[in-house]
């Protein structure tokens, strides 16, 4: 009889156990799909955002063509015309992006902008406003590609972004575990494509910028 008595005394113990066990587990479950949840969703948002945003920058040098204040033959129209045509059709492709970013965003050494920029000495207030304007547009779109890179250093980099500090992540570079050359090229694309975003967002805050600060010029660029 004390035997049954201690056997029926665990039983509920032990089944208590069991249901705590699983409303754990549950909870769990629940916790980490709201959470992956949300993740997607503002994965949505960013994607959307930056789509927007290049969007608008299109929509913007193609009101600048449409009034003749460009050309299609003007450098400056090309250059961003090929880099936000690419960008929109090829959303999830961050890493071409960021290839794109760099060879229309690059300059000698001696230079702080690109060469198509040279243009702007030319350009009246009203091309100045809207160029302007566009130039914004696509930095808050890098911006919005960054924070959306899927990356192993996602989360770390987009502190850093707030920081404006590429300089830290590109650190991560040199932290790297020494693993197998394959592991390790994934990492450093991973970096460098961040990197690449990021500094393309600076360069076109920076070009915004000199059209404020930079007099137009009567002399007409060739």
């Amino acid at each position: 009889m004390i035997l049954a008595g201690e056997k029926a005394g665990e039983l509920p113990a032990t089944l208590n156990a069991v249901v705590l066990a699983c409303v754990s587990v549950s909870m769990v479950i629940g916790v980490t799909l709201g959470l992956w949840r949300v993740r997607r969703a503002k994965h949505r948002w960013r994607a959307a955002e930056a789509r927007s945003a290049w969007l608008q920058a299109r929509e913007e040098l193609f009101a600048l063509l449409m009034h003749h204040h460009l050309t299609p033959q003007s450098r400056a129209f090309r250059a961003l015309f090929r880099l936000q045509e690419f960008v929109l059709q090829h959303p999830g492709e961050y890493q071409s992006i960021a290839t794109e970013l760099r060879q229309a965003l690059q300059h000698h050494p001696r230079r702080r902008t690109p060469v198509w920029f040279d243009e702007h000495r030319v350009w009246p207030p009203n091309v100045r406003e809207t160029m302007a304007r566009a130039f914004h547009d696509m930095a808050r779109g890098c911006g919005f590609l960054a924070a959306n890179h899927p990356s192993m250093i996602a989360q770390v980099a987009r502190s850093l972004i707030r920081l404006r500090r590429t300089s830290e992540i590109r650190g991560f570079a040199n932290m790297l575990p020494p693993s197998t050359p394959p592991a390790r090229t994934v990492w450093l694309a991973a970096i460098r494509t961040e990197c690449e975003l990021i500094d393309g967002m600076h360069a076109f805050e920076a070009l915004a910028r000199e059209l404020a600060v930079s007099p137009p010029s009567l002399t007409v660029v060739e």
